[in-house]
């Protein structure tokens, strides 16, 4: 009974140990096939800024690296993901609290916000140690759309500013158009009147 109790304990072990190896194996290779994945569309959409914007961005500092930088994300691995993710983080932070006035309007503070919350819950799910490449591949699919819609929103106002201000010019226009005609009529009259008295 005791050679098959001493028999029946090292067989579950070596069972045991060899279940472990495998399990082991199979562990690390997820991690190279996790090192070797690609994520994001590298052919995503993003749009073009306007001349305007580019020009205005100038006045928030890091912005443009920080828009390239998210831009470059988009098919790359995790071990290239890792630090950079955890920098944008860092960075979109730095953004939030730099706002120019000139830019500063409460759509693109929005905007900017879910950037900043995007990125954040991206760094999450690169930096854990079993990385989900769902959530991996959803969250820098969210922040690609949240990065568009900021830039969208960057195009517009500037495009609404310059309507604007093509309003504000073509009205004075006419003021200017009308001013002249009353000033030609109230000449013409003074003319007629004094043309009268002689």
């Amino acid at each position: 009974m005791k050679q098959f109790f001493f028999l029946f304990f090292f067989g579950s072990v070596l069972l045991f140990g060899c279940g472990v190896e495998t399990e082991n194996e199979s562990a690390s290779q997820e991690v190279v096939l996790d090192s070797l994945k690609h994520y994001g569309d590298t052919s995503y959409p993003f749009p073009r800024l306007s001349g305007e914007v580019e020009e205005a961005l100038l006045r928030w500092s890091d912005y443009q690296d920080f828009q390239r930088d998210i831009q470059q994300l988009n098919g790359n691995a995790i071990n290239f993901l890792r630090p950079k993710t955890e920098l944008l983080a860092n960075r979109a932070d730095s953004l939030l609290k730099h706002f120019p006035d000139s830019i500063f309007g409460k759509p693109i503070h929005s905007r900017m916000v879910i950037v900043n919350t995007r990125i954040k819950l991206l760094d999450q799910a690169v930096q854990r140690s079993q990385p989900d490449t769902l959530k991996i591949e959803y969250y820098l699919s969210e922040l690609n759309k949240s990065l568009r819609n900021l830039m969208i929103q960057l195009n517009e106002k500037y495009q609404k500013e310059a309507i604007d201000e093509q309003r504000r010019e073509d009205e004075k226009k006419e003021l200017e158009k009308q001013q002249r005609f009353l000033d030609s009529v109230y000449q013409q009259e003074l003319k007629d009147n004094n043309q009268q008295n002689l």
